[in-house]
C-alpha cells in the first residue's frame, strides 16, 4: 500500500504514529503522535498534534492543539486553534480563538471572534471582527487591515485589540489599542487609543465614540 495515499481515521478516544498520509479525520479525542504530512486533516472534537504539520488543508470544528509548525495552504477553524510555533498559509478563516506562540504569514486571514499572537502577523489581507474578550498580536504588517467590533454586542463592550505596531496600505481600525500605527490611507473609528500615527496620503476619524491619538505626524514616502 502506496502510505501517501491511506486516509486514516480516529473514532472516540485514541491515537497513531505520525507519517505521510493522504487524509486524517479524528471524530472524538484524537492524538497524532509526530509529524504529520498530508493533503487533508479534519478535526471533529479534539484534535493534538504532538510535532509539526504540514497540509494541504486543515480543517477544525472543536479544539485542536499542535505543538510545532503548522504550514496549511487552506485552513478553517469553527472553535480554538492553538500552535506552539510559527503558523503559515495561503487563506485561513478562523471562527472562534486562534492562539500562535511564533509569527503568522498568511496572504489572506480572516478571524471572528479573538486571536493573540506573540510574533509578528504578516498578510496580505487582514480581517478581525471582535467578539470575544481582548486579542492581543505585538505586530501586524499587511496591505490591507481591517479590525471592527460586532455591532449590538450587549454583555461585552470592552472587546478590543491590543498591539505594539500596526503597519499597512490601507488601515480601518476600531476598538483598538496600539503604540505606533503606520501607513498610506488610515482611518480610526470609535474606540480607538494610540500613542502614533504616521500616514502618507490620509487619515481621518470616523463614526461616534471616543477615538484618542496622542500624536499625528504625516510622513512621505522617502521617509
Amino acid at each position: 500500500m502506496n502510505e501517501q495515499k491511506q486516509h486514516i481515521k480516529i473514532y472516540g478516544d485514541g491515537s497513531m504514529p505520525g507519517g505521510k498520509f493522504d487524509k486524517v479525520s479524528i471524530m472524538g479525542h484524537g492524538c497524532v503522535e509526530g509529524d504529520l504530512t498530508g493533503k487533508q486533516c479534519k478535526i471533529f472534537g479534539k484534535g493534538e498534534l504532538e510535532g509539526k504539520a504540514v497540509l494541504e488543508r486543515l480543517c477544525v470544528f472543536g479544539t485542536a492543539s499542535i505543538h510545532g509548525l503548522l504550514i496549511a495552504n487552506v485552513l478553517e477553524v469553527f472553535g480554538n486553534l492553538d500552535v506552539m510555533e510559527k503558523m503559515t498559509g495561503d487563506r485561513g478563516r478562523i471562527t472562534g480563538w486562534l492562539t500562535v506562540k511564533g509569527n503568522v504569514e498568511m496572504e489572506e486571514l480572516s478571524v471572528k471572534g479573538g486571536l493573540k499572537v506573540e510574533g509578528l502577523l504578516n498578510a496580505g489581507i487582514f480581517n478581525l471582527r471582535l467578539q470575544h474578550n481582548t486579542s492581543r498580536i505585538r505586530e501586524i504588517g499587511a496591505e490591507k487591515i481591517t479590525v471592527q467590533r460586532k455591532r449590538l454586542k450587549l454583555f461585552k463592550p470592552h472587546d478590543h485589540l491590543e498591539a505594539e505596531v500596526i503597519e499597512g496600505d490601507r488601515i480601518f481600525l476600531e476598538y483598538t489599542t496600539a503604540k505606533i500605527v503606520r501607513g498610506n490611507k488610515i482611518t480610526l473609528g470609535p474606540h480607538c487609543e494610540i500613542e502614533l500615527v504616521e500616514y502618507n496620503h490620509t487619515f481621518e476619524k470616523v463614526g461616534r465614540g471616543p477615538c484618542r491619538v496622542a500624536d499625528v505626524r504625516k510622513i512621505s514616502i522617502n521617509d
